[in-house]
C-alpha cells in the first residue's frame, strides 16, 4: 500500500495530503485556541483535520521509509528529511490528541454552563452545574495552551519536512 500508487512512487503523491491539511490544522488550532466565542462552531471540524492530518502525515512517513529504500538506501540528505517527517508524524498525532480531548473538555464545560443557567432554581441543579466547573476550566486552559504549542511545532516541522524535500527534488535544477 505505501510502495506504489497507480504505478507511481507513493511517496511523492502521499505527501501533498498532509502538506496542505497540517497547516490547514495549525491554522484552525489558532482559531480555536484565540477566539473561545467560535470554538462551539469549529470544535469538530478542528478533530476532523486533526485526524486527517496526522493519518495522511502516517501514510507520507511509512511510504517515504520504502521510497528511500527503492531509491538505494538513506544518504545524509534523506536522513535529514526523514527526521523532520518522523517529527512531523509525532506532532500531528499529538495535535490529533490533544484537538479531540480538548474540543471534549469544552463541550462539556459548555453543557454545564447550560445546566447552571437552566430554569430549573433548585439548590442542586446549581451545585451540580458549579461542582467540577472550575476544573474544567483550567484544563480547558492547559490543553489550549497545549494545543498552540503543538500547532506551532507542527507548523515548524511541515514547513521544515516540506523544505527539505524540495531541496532534494528541486534544489540542483
Amino acid at each position: 500500500m505505501f510502495d506504489e500508487l497507480f504505478g507511481l512512487p507513493a511517496h511523492p503523491l502521499m505527501v501533498h495530503a498532509p502538506v496542505v491539511l497540517i497547516p490547514l490544522t495549525v491554522l484552525v488550532a489558532v482559531v480555536y485556541g484565540l477566539l473561545p466565542p467560535v470554538r462551539h462552531r469549529i470544535g469538530w471540524l478542528l478533530v476532523l483535520l486533526a485526524l486527517a492530518g496526522a493519518g495522511t502525515a502516517y501514510g507520507a512517513s511509512e511510504s517515504g521509509v520504502r521510497f528511500a529504500a527503492k531509491k538505494g538506501g538513506i544518504t545524509p540528505v534523506i536522513a535529514e528529511h526523514q527526521d523532520f517527517g518522523e517529527m512531523l508524524r509525532n506532532l500531528a498525532a499529538l495535535l490529533a490528541l490533544v484537538a479531540i480531548v480538548l474540543v471534549i473538555v469544552d463541550r462539556a464545560r459548555h453543557r454545564r454552563r447550560r445546566l447552571q443557567f437552566a430554569d430549573d432554581d433548585s439548590p442542586h441543579t446549581y451545585a451540580r452545574a458549579r461542582s467540577g466547573g472550575v476544573l474544567l476550566s483550567v484544563v480547558s486552559l492547559v490543553l489550549t495552551l497545549g494545543l498552540l504549542a503543538v500547532a506551532g511545532g507542527a507548523g515548524y516541522y511541515a514547513v521544515r519536512t516540506g523544505h527539505s524535500g524540495a531541496e532534494m527534488v528541486w534544489g540542483e535544477s
